[in-house]
This record gives structure tokens, C-alpha cells and sequence, in this order.
């Protein structure tokens, strides 16, 4: 018995991205929740990847370019839309056990190394922390040496 579940969206202050809260129970033989944050293009690149690996056609993802997406892309009901649509995705392709392997369930239960995004539009970093309570805040990070040093 499994349950994924993206639980919730947080999107760069200068609207330049999207992260998605991906919480999923027992996806890897435990029973202990596991939370990840993905991004869009992290979900183009994992259905790529499985159908490379599987010789599969994994249903679309919903799109990334359109008229709607070119002018709303991040407006609260487009990414709420999408947010479902990739929830519906991503339960769609778990419930296939033949492509349960490595690259589906580390997309769902390992965090990157990395715990930093970059915001391309500010061409700033942002550190992105999970709170306990499961809010997502996205900071930016700027380090004190006799003067503020913000990583670019």
C-alpha cells in the first residue's frame, strides 16, 4: 500500500519558478513519510529518463508552453491546475510496477544534495527550507564579510 501526494506548490517571490511539495508513504517498502521538493522540469527529466530506460510512452505531461501558460504561468489557479495534473501523472505511472525502479523511487524519496535552487531571473540563490510543519520558504542567501555578499 502506497500513497503519493503533491500536498502543496511555493513559487519564487519574482515568480520565476515553481517547487512542488511531494510527500509519499511507502513508495520505498517503509512505512515513514518522505517529503521532496520538485520542480516542473525534475518531472519532464524523469519521464524521459523511464521511457529511455523502459522503451515505454508514458502519458503527456501537462504542458509547459501554451497561450494560457504564456501570460498566467504562475498565477494561482494555472499552478494549482498543474499541480493536480502532475499529481494525477505521478500516481499514474507509480501504480506501473515494472517502472519501479531506482530513478522512480529516488524522484519520490531522495532529496538532491544540493538544498540550494537557483532563481534564473534574479540569477540569485535560494536556499529552500521544509519547515516541521510542512510550509516550504524560499530564502535568499547572502553571506556577511565586512559587507553583504548575496551568492550569484
Amino acid at each position: 500500500e502506497y500513497e503519493i501526494e503533491i500536498q502543496q506548490f511555493v513559487r519564487a517571490k519574482d515568480d520565476s519558478f515553481v517547487l512542488y511539495l511531494i510527500c509519499s508513504t511507502g513508495v520505498d517498502h517503509r512505512k515513514q513519510q518522505s517529503c521532496v521538493l520538485r520542480r516542473y522540469n525534475h518531472f519532464h527529466a524523469l519521464k524521459t529518463q523511464l521511457e529511455k530506460e523502459y522503451s515505454v510512452v508514458l502519458p503527456p505531461l501537462p504542458t509547459k508552453y501554451s497561450f494560457n501558460a504564456l501570460f498566467n504561468r504562475f498565477s494561482r489557479p494555472f499552478v494549482e491546475t498543474r499541480q493536480n495534473s502532475l499529481q494525477t501523472w505521478i500516481n499514474d505511472v507509480y501504480s506501473r510496477k515494472q517502472l519501479r525502479g531506482a530513478a522512480l523511487i529516488d524522484f519520490l524519496v531522495v532529496e538532491p544534495e544540493v538544498d540550494f535552487v537557483l532563481d534564473f531571473t534574479s540569477r540569485h540563490r535560494m536556499e529552500v527550507v521544509v519547515k516541521r510543519s510542512g510550509a516550504v520558504k524560499l530564502y535568499r542567501v547572502c553571506l556577511f564579510v565586512r559587507f553583504y555578499l548575496c551568492f550569484l
